[in-house]
């Protein structure tokens, strides 16, 4: 079982993950009717990296600061996933937009427009929510413990080692041995 950490824009975070929402996000903002929200099987697309992700991979989800702010502190992992599916091959448009659809948090059109623009390198991640993390270890935690290269943060599908993993789950103070091991 392989980890690695997926970073994800603050504007879809919390629409994709609701039960991982910050203390500093309203919560009523965070309250919608689309069925992304409320999808077992969610979906994270891509279109780097990602080719030796499997069903069966964790992921851990990494909400990126908004433009402006100190990143070192309010870029933070949030999110504990098991990967369910992984799609980098579609018959057309109609099979991609099948497979996104009502799990991620773009619109038709704008799921048409990555087809568009990016069909031959599109990765669809279909995971499932395992936990939210009971502390959101942040990014000057990676940086320190030479987990992530400072000054940038995780790129799409970087891979940590079992070690890596554990030592932000203590940082996290999120226990998930119910859940595998």
């Amino acid at each position: 079982m392989q980890k690695f950490i997926l970073p994800i824009f603050p504007q879809y975070h919390t629409s994709l993950l609701p039960d991982s929402i910050l203390r500093t996000e309203n919560e009523v903002d965070s309250l919608g009717k689309e069925a992304h929200r409320y999808a077992l099987q969610k979906v994270y697309i891509a279109w780097t990296g990602g080719r030796d992700i499997n069903r069966g991979d964790i992921v851990l989800f990494y909400r990126t600061g908004h433009d402006g702010s100190n990143k070192k502190y309010t870029s933070v992992l949030t999110t504990v996933c098991i990967v369910d599916e992984v799609k980098s091959s579609f018959a057309s448009k109609e099979d991609f937009l099948a497979e996104c659809q009502n799990r991620s948090v773009f619109t038709k059109e704008e799921l048409a427009s990555f087809w568009d623009k990016k069909r031959n390198s599109l990765i669809v991640l279909k995971f499932i929510f395992v936990k939210s993390m009971e502390k959101r270890p942040i990014l000057g935690f990676l940086w320190d413990n030479n987990i992530v290269a400072a000054p940038g943060g995780p790129r799409s599908f970087t891979k940590i080692t079992d070690s890596q993993f554990d030592m932000i789950m203590q940082e996290a103070q999120t226990d998930l041995k119910q859940y595998w091991r």
